[in-house]
Parts: structure tokens; C-alpha cells; sequence
């Protein structure tokens, strides 16, 4: 939470810097997931679910972009 912080304050002053690098979209969609998923099994009236449908016989292409910054969203 912090960096958080951090991060709007280097928003404001112009100052953040937005790094370009390739990842796996599916991969970082699938740990997401099993992060959420994790997070619901432990309330257990839990009211909500997330599901993650992605095609099957394709993986996504990598993409370029700030994989921090896409995590933060």
C-alpha cells in the first residue's frame, strides 16, 4: 500500500516511469486467478465469484507492457 502511494505521488509530479518489457498475459491471469480464488475459499459466505475463461487451445501472445503497473489495476 505504500508504493501505492508512492506511486500516485510520482503520478503527480510526472515523475513514474512506465517500463516496457514482455510477459505472458496468460500466465500472470492465471496466477490472478488462483490469488482470488484463494482469497474467496477463506470467507465462507462468500457472495462473489471470478472466473477466468481463456481459450484453451492457445496460449495468449506475449504482450509489452508494465506488468507491475497492469498487476496494480
Amino acid at each position: 500500500m505504500v508504493d501505492d502511494i508512492i506511486d500516485i505521488a510520482k503520478i503527480e509530479a510526472g515523475q513514474l516511469k512506465i517500463r516496457k518489457e514482455s510477459f505472458d498475459l496468460d500466465e500472470m491471469l492465471q496466477k490472478l486467478h488462483i490469488s482470488v480464488q484463494a482469497g474467496y475459499e477463506k470467507l465462507k459466505d462468500a457472495k462473489v465469484s471470478f472466473h477466468l475463461n481463456t481459450p484453451k487451445d492457445s496460449k495468449i501472445t506475449p504482450i509489452i507492457s508494465d506488468e507491475l503497473r497492469i498487476k496494480q489495476v
